[in-house]
């Protein structure tokens, strides 16, 4: 039995018309697809357009030209701060450029603060120790275990000082003693 015969015999007198006008649209769709893309193009010699240059210019000077720190901290030079949040900017903007050398890790499953006693002087910072230390949890203050500062936290501020000696701080803070509190969250957290 031919062919057709089978097609019209299992699916009626229409079923060849159907498979003949599928066939049509499929080719009839892959040449507007080759003719669409540039593999398709008949003369494959022929000069194709160069792509467009990009030529925008980054007007944007970098952040340490517009005087916006790269680590994110807050600026210290802000007009109209407190020399104590004019100092503890400095001293927090140099703790984040300095992670490298220096860096805490939080032993403790509570946030740890902690106190540096800062002495200022002409414009510098010529001495810095920890004072008091405590865990946090929630907004309650918790004694140290054993009362004594984590050997992390004791490094960490010895590493801390002759760094923070060469920081000029302009506009500076008055001379006298400074004790900003710094707080690093708990060891689940980044500092």
């Amino acid at each position: 039995m031919p062919r057709n015969s089978q097609l019209e015999s299992r699916h009626g007198a229409e079923a060849p018309t159907r498979l003949a006008r599928a066939r049509r649209v499929a080719s009839a769709t892959l040449a507007l697809v080759l003719l669409a893309t540039p593999w398709g193009c008949a003369d494959r010699d022929s000069a194709r357009p160069a792509p467009e240059a990009d030529v925008r210019v980054a007007t944007t000077p970098p952040p340490e030209l517009l005087g916006i720190d790269p680590t994110g901290a807050p600026d210290p030079a802000e007009p109209g701060l407190p020399d104590l949040v004019r100092l503890a900017r400095y001293v927090f903007r140099e703790m984040r450029r300095q992670q490298a050398v220096c860096s805490l890790s939080n032993p403790f499953p509570d946030s740890l603060s902690f106190v540096l006693v800062t002495e200022v002087k002409g414009g510098r910072i010529v001495g810095v120790r920890l004072g008091k230390a405590v865990l946090e949890r929630g907004q309650e203050e918790l004694p140290l275990p054993g009362g004594i500062p984590p050997n992390e936290l004791v490094a960490y501020v010895d590493c801390l000082q002759p760094l923070l000696g060469a920081v000029e701080m302009a506009p500076a803070p008055a001379d006298g003693t400074y004790e900003p509190v710094y707080s690093y969250p708990s060891r689940a957290g980044t500092p």
